[in-house]
């Protein structure tokens, strides 16, 4: 059997075992760590004081289990996380050149650009309240003669 064929058995044998497939590819990809470490895999680690996580999962994911498994834990442990599900989509779908991958696109944007927007705003504000109060009148005094020069 050619390399090729190989391949084509080799995926073939692991998209009919998908749960296999995953479990494979964990070992694959932990590169010789332990898969179930939690810094390989957050779900089995603490999660109580985590900021806010967002995740996108398409329901036809083969982890959207374990995303499940993670929001559920985290919520039993206080920690927000905010998922959102795409009903038939693969994983990365805001990835894919679908109507689903280019409405999850548009969403992480929206979300980033809002979770930008209100850090920039909270910095902003404690700037102001930082400034002292003769900021504007010492920054107008250093520039000089305002008037334009004579001919």
């Amino acid at each position: 059997m050619s390399l090729r064929l190989r391949a084509v058995a080799g995926f073939l044998r692991l998209t009919a075992k998908p749960r296999m497939a995953t479990a494979e590819t964990g070992r694959a990809w932990a590169g010789g760590d332990d898969p179930a470490d939690p810094r390989l895999s957050p779900v089995n680690g603490p999660l109580a004081g985590l900021p806010p996580v967002r995740i996108g999962i398409g329901t036809r994911d083969l982890l959207h289990p374990d995303v499940l498994r993670l929001r559920d834990r985290a919520a039993a442990e206080g920690a927000r996380v905010d998922l959102t599900g795409c009903p038939g989509a693969v994983h990365v779908y805001p990835l894919t050149p679908t109507p689903e991958g280019r409405a999850g696109t548009r969403e992480v944007v929206a979300a980033v650009a809002g979770d930008f927007a209100r850090r920039n705003r909270s910095r902003e504000a404690r700037t102001v309240r930082a400034a002292p109060a003769t900021a504007h009148a010492t920054r107008t005094a250093s520039r000089g003669p305002t008037s334009a020069p004579s001919k």
